[in-house]
Order: C-alpha cells, then sequence, then structure tokens
C-alpha cells in the first residue's frame, strides 16, 4: 500500500495532534485518532480496497502507479461511502459470515482515466474527517497546472465514491480555480466522456463557458482592453488560448453574442487567425484528416440569434453528409440559418 501523504503536506499543522492533547476537545481528540491511527497508519484496518486498472480504458501516466494500488479502511467509517456500502452489502449477501475474511479484499477495477493514486487518498480520507481537505484548497506556493490535475483526480474519486459533500467542495475549489493558465484543461476534462457525466459537470462548463466568454478577455487585457492592442502579449495569448479549445467549444464561444469583442469584423479576424494557426499545427496530422477542414464565415445578412460569424468544420474526404460526398461549406452554412450574401475565409498561405 502507498501511505497516504503526512498531514502537513496537505497543509495542516506540522506538528501532530497527537502531541497536543490539551489543545483538543475529547470528540477533537477521537477524530484526530480515527485519522492518525486508522487511516494513516491502517491499525486494525477490516477493509482492502485494491485498484485494477483495465489498459484500454485507462490510458494517463497514472495508470501504471494505479494498477494494483490499494486502500486500507475500516468499514464502520468506509460505509458513510454509499458506494462503499453496497460493496459491503453484497459481500455480506454473497459469503457466509464464517467465510468472511478479515480483512475482507474487494477488487475494483478503474476505467475513468481521471482517477489517481492521490486522488483516491483525498477522497477516502474525508471519510475520517477533515484533515485531508487542505489539499483541496489554495496554498501560496501552488503551481496552477498541478493543483488543477489534483483537484480533477480528487473529483473523479469524489464521484466514484459518492461523497457528495465533498464533490460540491471541489467544484467550488475548481470554478474558482479558473483561469487563463487552467482553462483548456478545465474545459477537456469537462468535455470527455468520464468529465462530462460526473454530478457536477454541468455547473463546472457553465463556469468554464462563462470564463471564455468574459473572463479570459477581462484577465489578459488587464487596464487596457485586450482588443485595443492586436500586437500586445495579452491578445496573443488569447489567440493561443483559443486555438487549444475544442472545435465545439472553439464555435460555441466564438459565434456567441455574449462573446466579449467589440464588432463583429474583430471577431471575424480574431476568428481567421485561430482558424489558421489550427491549420498549421495539424497539417498533415491524423487528427486533421480525421476531423476535416475548418474555415470562417462572415454573414452580411442578419442570423436570428448568435453573431454574424461562424466557424465551421468541412467533413472530411470521403465521408457522407446529407447524401453528400465531402459535403462542404455551403451545405453546413445554409444549415446554420444564413442568407447568400456571405464570405467565407479559408486557412491557407496568404495570397
Amino acid at each position: 500500500m502507498v501511505s497516504p501523504a503526512p498531514f502537513s503536506e496537505y497543509g495542516g499543522d506540522n506538528q501532530s495532534f497527537a502531541g497536543q492533547p490539551q489543545q483538543l476537545s475529547h470528540n477533537d481528540q477521537l477524530c484526530v485518532h480515527l485519522f492518525e491511527m486508522g487511516f494513516r497508519n491502517a491499525m486494525y484496518a477490516d477493509m482492502i480496497i485494491r485498484f485494477h486498472v483495465i489498459p484500454e480504458a485507462h490510458a494517463s501516466p497514472d495508470a501504471v502507479a494505479l494498477d494494483g494500488f490499494q486502500l486500507k479502511l475500516h468499514r464502520i467509517l468506509a460505509v458513510r461511502s454509499p458506494y462503499f456500502a453496497r460493496l459491503l452489502d453484497q459481500v455480506e449477501l454473497n459469503t457466509e459470515p464464517y467465510q468472511q475474511q478479515i480483512p475482507i479484499v474487494i477488487p475494483i477495477q478503474i476505467q475513468d482515466p481521471n482517477i489517481t493514486p492521490e486522488g483516491l487518498l483525498i477522497a477516502a480520507g474525508s471519510l475520517y474527517g477533515s484533515f485531508q481537505l487542505p489539499a483541496i484548497y489554495p496554498r501560496p506556493d501552488d503551481i496552477p497546472s498541478i493543483r488543477a490535475a489534483r483537484l480533477r483526480a480528487t473529483l473523479a474519486a469524489a464521484n466514484l465514491f459518492q461523497i457528495h459533500d465533498l464533490v460540491a467542495a471541489i467544484t467550488d475549489q475548481i470554478k474558482n480555480h479558473i483561469s487563463s493558465v487552467t482553462v483548456i484543461d478545465y474545459c477537456r476534462f469537462v468535455s470527455q466522456d468520464w468529465g462530462a457525466n460526473y454530478a457536477t459537470a454541468d455547473e463546472i462548463k457553465a463556469a468554464v463557458r462563462e470564463y471564455l466568454l468574459k473572463g479570459v478577455g477581462r484577465e489578459l487585457g488587464g487596464v487596457v482592453p485586450v482588443w485595443a492592442n492586436k500586437e500586445g502579449d495579452g491578445y496573443r495569448e488569447l489567440v493561443r488560448l483559443f486555438s487549444d479549445l475544442p472545435y465545439e467549444w472553439l464555435k460555441r464561444i466564438v459565434e456567441s453574442k455574449a462573446f466579449e469583442v467589440p464588432t463583429d469584423m474583430e471577431r471575424f479576424s480574431f476568428a481567421k487567425e485561430i482558424v489558421q494557426i489550427r491549420s498549421t499545427r495539424n497539417k498533415g496530422s491524423q487528427s486533421s484528416l480525421l476531423a476535416g477542414e475548418e474555415n470562417v464565415l462572415l454573414n452580411f445578412g442578419k442570423k436570428s440569434g448568435g453573431s454574424a460569424v461562424t466557424i465551421i468544420r468541412k467533413p472530411p474526404k470521403g465521408s457522407t453528409v446529407n447524401g453528400m460526398v465531402g459535403a462542404g461549406v455551403g451545405g453546413i452554412g445554409d444549415e446554420s440559418g444564413y442568407s447568400t450574401d456571405r464570405r467565407v475565409w479559408k486557412a491557407g498561405p496568404n495570397p
């Protein structure tokens, strides 16, 4: 078993609670004892959860560390998790009392690529009290990308264990942690199949969307609006960041009337730069061939809702859309509700 990290690593007091009983109430001493002796030292543990990775489903770098990882817990506290409670009920139903081994060993197969040993430790530790929770709160020495990874992993584990109060607390932390450094990771997190099914995925999606529509421009622009200086670092970073968005997010945000941009012509120029970067980056790559060519369309008429700019993706060559092989800009544009008076810009070398 990989032992839980020392309490001090997660932002707690560097001195052991056990050495300061006079400062704690009797109830607090009991809680500290359960956490220190029960969770951290696994004393008299009567339940072992052993995790196994399904290789084809879990391709993350943490798969090796996670395969065979185990938690030593105590059933009386583990049942605070509805997930563990069901597992223990199944064991009791399927095993005669005299056949039950102590500790009970329960194997769990992991498919969710977001789950890590660290996330499992923090989530399981929360069943013994709040001593692990400082791990999800900000610290002065935090590296944003590392903290974001920890929050995502802990949310995944808390969802697996169905620890609802922990899920809510982590979700609030994620929403407050969205920035120009972390937004792409959070966007991809809630766009993947696993992340999209978490209990609070819609909350996180809404926060990411709001940040991309308004917050990121304000953050990168500072005192001077980001659109005022197209050669400035803020604008260049905005273009780079949007070029990393998944296509569906890029399309939804840039086309939205709520996206903070002065004019539709600036929106059009912004979209062109992004698509050009994506085209250059993906040229000849397998992902580009599978996804199809992306273009930007500017409508001179009116469109009900949304802006005058549309980002479109042409189906890959040989694919069929509405009976048309390799259907291109026209077919998709017509379905978007645009008039025939429009301009299509394609990524490629400048004339």
